[in-house]
């Protein structure tokens, strides 16, 4: 048998058909990572800054309700650390939350419980993007909205990323999460042309283009982030196993795959161009940028 040169070759089984499978792996990704850790000290200390500052200079009546959209929120941790942050200078806050995954908006649900905010005017919606729009047309405005790793699963970027600033109110703000030109996975997706009907391997420079295209200014936050893979190394680790399906984003990868192909890719992730090694440790690089448009005139780039 001839080793493949790509994931697409293998027409493996996609963890997007498997609900249950990508929330087993997923779990085991974020205990792994310092994404999570590292989100909530940048809502500590970035956010505030580059975003809180940014909309109190448009909204000059602090009393005035703030609409917030998280387009692919999950279970909510990030999106509340902000919230955290937009309730000291903003009192009130109406959220709408859309996220296709009913267990995270369950999970989602019960962290707002526990934070106890005023939720009468929250709007959750267990849907995507597309349908969302489909269903709200361009009536709603929004003064912040966030896009935290879920640009990947929009058929059209694009078409995206404009609608959502087409949502904005003058002064408003567009947070887009994307993996950096540089990180793991986007140097992993790409040698591997890793994609499906569901997942297109976009990264911070694809949405960088398109507003550049359209005129819009924007800032790019970088950030260092790692996942520790150490097991993934370790023959016969069930931990290690699901956190490589989940950074190929497909089910059973070890037991699916040609033998020749898993060495080969297991070696690409644990090289240079994916991976640092700490001490006994091997740390995935998992670096991201922050992309920040304020709605205004449009009038150049960066």
């Amino acid at each position: 048998m001839t080793t493949p040169k790509s994931m697409k070759e293998l027409n493996l089984k996609s963890m997007f058909h498997d609900p249950a499978f990508y929330a087993k792996a997923f779990k085991e990704y974020a205990r792994l990572s310092s994404k999570y850790e590292v989100l909530a000290t940048w809502a500590e200390t970035v956010f505030p800054k580059e975003v809180v500052e940014t909309l109190k200079k448009s909204i000059r009546d602090h009393d005035t309700t703030v609409n917030i959209l998280g387009v692919g929120s999950g279970a909510g941790s990030m999106d509340c650390n902000m919230i955290d942050g937009l309730l000291k200078s903003f009192p009130k806050v109406a959220n709408t939350v859309l996220e296709p995954a009913k267990d995270h908006i369950d999970a989602y649900k019960k962290l707002v419980a526990e934070k106890g905010y005023n939720t009468s005017n929250w709007k959750w919606r267990q849907q995507g993007w597309d349908d969302f729009v489909g269903e709200n047309g361009g009536k709603q405005k929004y003064h912040f909205i966030s896009s935290i790793h879920s640009l990947y699963y929009m058929d059209d970027l694009e078409k995206t990323v404009l609608g959502m600033l087409d949502r904005l109110e003058e002064g408003g703000v567009l947070m887009a999460i994307m993996v950096a030109d540089d990180s793991g996975f986007r140097h992993l997706w790409h040698h591997f042309s890793i994609s499906d009907e569901m997942f297109t391997p976009y990264h911070s420079s694809s949405v960088q283009k398109i507003l550049e295209k359209h005129g819009y200014e924007f800032k790019v936050v970088p950030q260092e982030s790692y996942v520790d893979v150490t097991s993934c190394f370790e023959e016969g680790n069930v931990i290690g196993r699901l956190v490589v399906n989940f950074l190929l984003h497909v089910v059973d990868f070890h037991e699916s795959a040609p033998a020749d192909f898993v060495e080969e890719v297991m070696a690409y992730l644990g090289g240079p161009e994916c991976s640092v090694k700490r001490g006994d440790k091997r740390l995935f690089n998992n670096f991201w940028d922050a992309i920040l448009v304020t709605k205004k005139s449009k009038t150049g780039s960066k």
